[in-house]
């Protein structure tokens, strides 16, 4: 997963997991559950822009839900699906040096700057859209190679205290409030994936 100004995400196996609930003969409904490691999160809503994450690495459990349409070409078949996502996050951090350094770029006012802050907590809600690729190999195994867009946001008010040192060395203390932060979770995610078709029970496993 790579999401928006922020490191790439690894998947932690064996969590990576995806498969039709409903499969028909041009259409289905996917769900699955993928245990990502964050390498960080970038975030908006700040009255200053911020190109580096934000938060320090966590844990994020991707739980999706789309409607899948099946269409066969010359022996492959497309498979463009739409829905919707869940993301249950572990405990996340605030990255205090990025923030930092995102404040002293946004104004040429401070020398040096320092921040104590902590940031809301919760979970993401968001829209997925993915496009995959499925070959057939021999005896129900398929290839299914794919790529899919995440469009969610999680609130993420950032509150607490700094320091900075103007041009001059004065050194002044500062309150951190801003309640309309929230954490960017967009991007795109590859997957590979040997898949094998029960389809004649009604469910396929990844």
């Amino acid at each position: 997963f790579f999401p928006v100004d922020a490191p790439m995400a690894v998947a932690v196996p064996p969590i990576a997991l995806r498969g039709s609930l409903i499969e028909r003969e041009h259409w289905q409904i996917d769900f699955g559950l993928t245990w990502y490691s964050m390498g960080g999160m970038s975030a908006e809503g700040m009255p200053f822009p911020a190109d580096r994450a934000i938060v320090e690495p966590f844990n994020s459990f991707v739980i999706p839900l789309q409607l899948g349409a099946r269409i066969p070409f010359k022996g492959w078949r497309f498979e463009p699906k739409i829905g919707g996502f869940t993301a249950i996050n572990s405990v996340y951090n605030v990255h205090q040096e990025n923030l930092a350094v995102a404040i002293l770029r946004s104004t040429d006012e401070w020398r040096a700057f320092q921040t104590t802050a902590e940031i809301g907590q919760n979970n993401t809600f968001g829209l997925l859209a993915s496009l995959f690729f499925v070959v057939p190999i021999d005896n129900g195994w398929e290839i299914h190679c794919g790529a899919s867009w995440y469009e969610g946001r999680m609130e993420a008010p950032i509150t607490g205290n700094a320091v900075g040192v103007r041009q001059n060395d004065e050194v002044v203390d500062l309150a951190l409030d801003f309640p309309n932060a929230y954490l960017d979770y967009r991007g795109f995610e590859l997957a590979l994936g040997l898949q094998f078709d029960l389809n004649h029970n009604g469910t396929t496993n990844r």
